[in-house]
């Protein structure tokens, strides 16, 4: 079966995506729902648990790692744990299973620390294992399975280095694979399944570079294929839809966003690009997720306000954004999905400095 075809009669049946192109009924939106504020913070990254469950894992005012717990009643976004650890200057969080979750940061010595935690039935978290490995510049973090995650990191010699780690139902983190790739000034890391991982990189030329990876039941690291494109100043990737496919979300060396659709064959790794599109605006920063089975961007666009946009194939099998919502500043971008099905929350630094997080939902008026 051709695999975008299957894609889009999937996308098709859980959403009439973009279907405005077609029935002239049909009007995709974004609406935002509610949010919630916490203090002052300067880095943000965001994770989902499960249905209507987030965490966040903040460098807060202090220059410390702060874990928080959110609920989402329906109605509003509610604070319900937290928990503080040392002093970093990065953080990514990566949720495992239904009460567990991982930090990566870089912590006050400069190295790569990974933390477990554990969330309880009220939201209250406890930190559980910890593990401190080597100098890093750069991290980002990535589920590969409920006992297993994936980091990506610029080591101190500006290589890009990938670690899998087990994580047990007690919180006891372990080493695994690792393995290290060329020179890189951006890195970012998905988990396509419990045995593939994918990165999208700006390379030391300042090019994307998409490289699929296998993981063995070992955790040994073993790379699989890559493909290239156009110059960019920010990247961010996500696994999206089925059949292997992958979206990163761009900055080019223009200042415009670009979104790009990929397939990482799930057996060989073989990568071919399917499609993309560039907005004519401008952005400065750029995070991407899922709204049910479509991509979710996360900009500062031009205005320097918080941009979302959903994003898929039409029914003439075009890829394009099917809608989006200009909201208030944000310096700082993250996003997580909020449920299984067409909700997305993201996480920002505000006009004040504090964190905020708003709660979307993605639907076709007819």
């Amino acid at each position: 079966m051709n695999t975008r075809r299957h894609l889009l009669a999937n996308t098709l049946i859980l959403c009439a995506a973009l279907c405005a192109a077609a029935t002239a009924s049909a009007q995709p939106y974004i609406a935002y729902e509610y949010g919630a504020t916490a203090g002052a913070v300067s880095q943000v990254s965001i994770a989902n648990l499960k249905a209507n469950w987030v965490v966040t894992g903040i460098r807060n005012g202090s220059g410390n790692l702060q874990v928080i717990s959110w609920y989402s009643n329906g109605t509003k976004l509610v604070r319900k744990g937290s928990a503080t650890a040392g002093a970093i200057s990065s953080v990514s969080t990566a949720g495992l299973g239904s009460n567990q979750f991982v930090t990566a940061v870089i912590n006050g010595s400069g190295n790569l620390e990974l933390i477990s935690w554990s969330v309880s039935s009220s939201g209250a978290i406890a930190r559980e294992g910890d593990f401190e490995s080597v100098a890093a510049q750069k991290v980002d973090i990535a589920r590969l399975s409920a006992s297993r995650a994936v980091t990506a990191i610029q080591d101190s010699f500006g290589n890009l280095t990938l670690n899998v780690w087990a994580v047990d139902s007690s919180g006891n983190i372990t080493a695994k694979g690792s393995v290290t790739d060329g020179a890189v000034s951006k890195v970012s890391v998905a988990g396509m399944s419990g045995s593939q991982l994918v990165t999208a990189v700006e390379t030391a030329s300042g090019d994307l570079l998409v490289s699929s990876w296998s993981v063995n039941s070992n955790g040994a690291i073993t790379h699989q294929d890559d493909a290239s494109a156009g110059a960019i100043t920010q990247v961010d990737v996500t696994a999206w839809a089925d059949l292997g496919h992958l979206g990163t979300a761009v900055i080019e060396s223009s200042g415009k966003l670009e979104v790009i659709d990929w397939i990482a064959d799930p057996t060989t790794g073989a990568i071919t690009r399917q499609a993309s599109y560039t907005l004519t605006g401008t952005a400065s920063k750029v995070a991407v997720t899922t709204n049910g089975t479509l991509i979710f961007t996360i900009v500062k666009d031009g205005a320097g306000k918080l941009n979302v946009g959903v994003w898929g194939y039409d029914t003439s099998n075009q890829f394009d954004r099917a809608a989006n919502y200009e909201y208030d500043p944000a310096t700082i971008v993250a996003g997580a999905p909020l449920s299984t099905g067409s909700y997305s929350v993201t996480a920002s630094k505000n006009s004040a400095g504090d964190l905020e997080l708003n709660v979307w939902m993605y639907g076709v008026q007819y």
